[in-house]
């Protein structure tokens, strides 16, 4: 379990040096006193906001066991414990009239423990994954990844992998909270696939993940966590969202909504499918598809997760053609073409915020499929 402890920055500064922390505390009050990070409020966990404080998390499992001393929310520590056990030191934060405030980092240091508890583990470290995501995530003891989001997007996370839990090349969840205030996932080993060393063993994992899908019998369409009344006005909906963010929009937006207006004449049997289907989820291992992670689950067309897998990369970009994906999906040219344009559109306003470099051959495929 983690604890915390609240002290001066100066005391810390001084102490984490040595040998041993809490000599100050445990000569002038007798312990080093702490509380569970549950338990802290604005009323046992304020101090002067005059002086310069830090708050330091400490693991009880590295200290000298017959030194602690449990007295409700409290625990006293009576010796002094190597700077070892405290395995992170947070700011100790406060509002405008001076009262201690819970920061996003000590709710993390909660939710560690209430993980701990309920998978039976002890703390060993963790550490935050702060690139290419919305989500707040960690890794914990090297081998659970602990995410947290919106609550509504969680829970459609976990009712996809939920259905998925037997697709061997899909993340599995530990843990899930009541509240759907975090997931707690296993660890895949590996790296992001940012480039593509086998254009074959990606496009075969791509299909056969996409062939596991099931249908979804639940009225709703497009994102499960805010739906939309039907694929085509989820369609539109997604258009319209990223026509704003790139001002040359307006050049292509005819040819979208031709394409949306032609998927009205397909029908499909609609599936609960990843939704965020692209490399920058995928993980390899010695140059090979591992897994992919991190859906945004959407009730819709395989094809769409097929098409957006297809683009997300350049380097299987440049193996593909009409006649190529209707080919492997079995689906009518028309249909195929009319989904790629969209799918694409989608790919350009990406590149213009995220991977600029890529523009331009988006751009010019784009026009390789239009013309």
């Amino acid at each position: 379990m983690i604890i915390l402890h609240c002290t001066l920055q100066k005391t810390w500064d001084n102490e984490s040096k040595t040998d041993a922390f809490g000599a100050t505390d445990i000569e002038s009050t007798g312990s080093i006193t702490c509380i569970r990070p549950d338990k802290v409020n604005s009323e046992n966990f304020s101090f002067p906001t005059t002086m310069n404080h830090i708050v330091l998390c400490i693991n009880t499992d590295a200290v000298d066991q017959d030194s602690l001393k449990f007295d409700g929310d409290y625990i006293y520590i009576s010796k002094p414990i190597a700077p070892t056990a405290i395995v992170a030191t947070i700011p100790y934060t406060y509002d405008n009239d001076d009262k201690f405030v819970k920061s996003s980092e000590l709710l993390d240091i909660e939710i560690i423990n209430e993980v701990l508890e309920k998978l039976n583990l002890s703390f060993i470290n963790f550490k935050y994954f702060r690139d290419g995501t919305s989500s707040r995530i960690f890794l914990l003891n090297g081998q659970y990844v602990v995410k947290q989001n919106l609550q509504s997007l969680l829970k459609s996370e976990v009712e996809f992998y939920e259905m998925y839990k037997d697709v061997k090349k899909l993340q599995k969840v530990v843990l899930s909270s009541d509240e759907n205030k975090y997931i707690v996932y296993e660890f895949i080993p590996g790296d992001v696939m940012h480039t593509v060393d086998d254009f074959d063993d990606v496009m075969a994992n791509i299909k056969e993940i996409i062939n596991s899908y099931k249908d979804y019998e639940k009225d709703e369409f497009g994102y499960i966590y805010k739906p939309s009344t039907s694929w085509i006005e989820f369609l539109k909906s997604e258009v319209h969202e990223e026509s704003l963010k790139f001002s040359d929009s307006f050049d292509f937006l005819p040819h979208v909504y031709e394409a949306i207006a032609t998927l009205e004449k397909f029908t499909f049997k609609k599936k609960l499918i990843h939704g965020d289907f692209g490399t920058h989820n995928f993980i390899k291992k010695d140059r090979k598809f591992v897994a992919a992670i991190d859906p945004i689950p959407v009730a819709g067309d395989p094809l769409y997760d097929f098409l957006y897998a297809c683009l997300s990369n350049l380097d299987i970009v440049k193996h593909l053609s009409v006649d190529y994906l209707v080919e492997e999906t079995g689906e009518p040219e028309e249909k195929v073409k009319a989904m790629l344009i969209i799918m694409l559109f989608f790919r350009l306003s990406v590149c213009l915020r995220h991977h600029k470099e890529d523009f331009d051959s988006y751009i010019d495929f784009w026009y390789d499929i239009i013309a």
